[in-house]
C-alpha cells in the first residue's frame, strides 16, 4: 500500500521517506512513473501498480488494471480484475498478468495488441524482478507455487524446484546482476509461515538454490546490496549478507531488537531498503530508524522516530534501478 502520510529526515547520507501510514482500501488510484521497475497490487487496493521505462499512467481499480503511455496516450486493460503487473520492456512490448479475483496463473508479453510469448504455469503469480538483461533484451522473474518463471530471450523458462508447493512471492533483483533474491515457502496448509530459507533464482540457467539464514523473516526482510549480495533482515534483529556466487550467508549485522512477524500481517513491521552503500532498517517496534555502512559491515547510524514506520523509501534524486515486489 502506498498512498503514505509521509515525514522526510533530514542529514542522512541520502534523504530517506519513511511512511507511516498505507491508503485506504477500495480506492481507485493512479500512479505515474519512470523508474523501470514494477510492483503489483490488488485491483483497488491502493498499491503502485506499474513502472516502466517511459511515463506510464496507471490505474488500479475495480474491473482491473489499466496503463496508459503519457505520450501516445495508449491503453491496455487487464481483462480481468486481479492481484497482478503490468510492465514495459525496453523493445515497448508489455509484459503482463492475467487472471481473476479468483485464481491466476498466466504470464503474457504483448506487441502490438498480440500475444507473443505466454506462460500459464505460474499458479498464483505474485512478485516480480528485473535481473540483468541478455544481449537479446530484459529479463524478468516471477513468482509462482510452483517454482518461478524466469522472462529471458523472449521466452518463458520454468524454474524446477524440489518441494511439489514452492512460493516465492517476494523478489529483490536489479538490472546489473543474474541473480535473483527471493524468498522461499514450502507449507502450503500455513496460515502464517515463518520461512528460514531464501531463494536464490539464477536467470541465466533458470535454477533455484536456498541459503537457511538461521531465523525467520518475513516479506519486507528482502533487499540487494551495492555489489549484488543478498540482504535479509531476520526476527533475531540481523541483516544477513548472502554471496550470490558461494550460496553462503558471509556476515550478520546486528541492526534492530529481536522481532517477530504479527498475527496480521498488515501491522506495522520492519523493513529494510538500500542506497548506495548504506541500508536504511526501520524498527516499528520501537520507532527508530537504523542506517548500516554496508562496506563496514557496521552500523553507522540510529535515529529515534516520532511515528510508527511501515514502509520505507529512499528519495535521492536518482531513477531507481532495482525492481522487486515484495507483499
Amino acid at each position: 500500500m502506498h498512498t503514505p502520510s509521509l515525514r522526510v529526515l533530514a542529514g542522512l547520507a541520502s534523504s530517506v521517506a519513511l511512511l507511516a501510514a498505507c491508503g485506504q482500501p477500495g480506492a481507485e488510484t493512479s500512479t505515474t512513473s519512470t523508474t523501470g521497475t514494477a510492483s503489483p497490487a490488488a485491483a483497488g487496493s491502493g498499491e503502485r501498480e506499474v513502472a516502466s521505462l517511459s511515463p506510464r499512467l496507471v490505474m488500479s481499480h475495480e474491473q482491473g488494471l489499466t496503463t496508459i503511455d503519457t505520450r501516445t496516450g495508449k491503453k491496455h486493460k487487464t481483462a480481468a480484475p486481479h492481484h497482478g503487473v503490468a510492465f514495459e520492456l525496453g523493445d515497448g512490448s508489455l509484459i503482463t498478468t492475467q487472471g481473476t479475483q479468483e485464481s491466476r496463473s498466466t504470464v503474457q508479453v504483448l506487441k502490438d495488441g498480440k500475444v507473443v510469448a505466454e506462460t500459464r504455469d505460474c499458479p498464483g503469480v505474485h512478485g516480480e524482478a528485473a535481473a540483468k538483461p541478455t544481449a537479446t533484451g530484459d529479463t524478468a522473474v516471477f513468482g509462482c507455487t510452483n517454482g518461478p518463471v524466469v522472462y529471458r530471450d523472449g521466452a518463458f523458462h520454468k524454474v524446477k524446484v524440489a518441494d511439489a508447493y514452492s512460493r516465492s512471492g517476494n523478489l529483490a533483483g536489479g538490472h546489473d546482476w543474474p541473480v535473483v533474491l527471493g524468498d522461499y515457502k514450502v507449507d502450503k496448509a500455513a496460515k502464517q509461515e515463518r520461512p528460514t530459507r531464501a531463494a536464490l533464482i539464477d536467470t541465466r540457467t533458470a535454477t533455484l538454490s536456498t541459503v537457511d539464514v538461521g531465523s525467520p523473516y518475513w516479506f519486507r526482510s528482502l533487499a540487494r546490496g551495492p555489489h549484488g549480495e543478498g540482504l535479509v533482515l531476520t526476527y533475531d534483529g540481523s541483516v544477513k549478507v548472502i554471496d550470490p556466487q558461494t550460496r553462503k550467508v558471509t556476515a550478520s549485522i546486528k541492526a534492530i531488537e529481536p522481532w517477530q512477524e504479527k498475527e496480521d500481517w498488515q501491522q506495522p513491521g520492519p523493513a529494510i531498503t538500500v542506497s548506495g552503500f548504506k541500508a536504511y532498517v526501520t524498527d516499528a517496534d520501537h520507532r527508530r530508524l537504523t542506517v548500516i555502512d554496508l562496506s563496514a559491515g557496521t552500523v553507522d547510524k540510529t535515529f529515534d522516530l516520532p511515528h510508527v514506520p511501515v514502509e520505507v523509501a529512499v528519495v535521492n534524486g536518482r531513477l531507481e534501478t532495482t525492481g522487486s515486489h515484495r507483499h
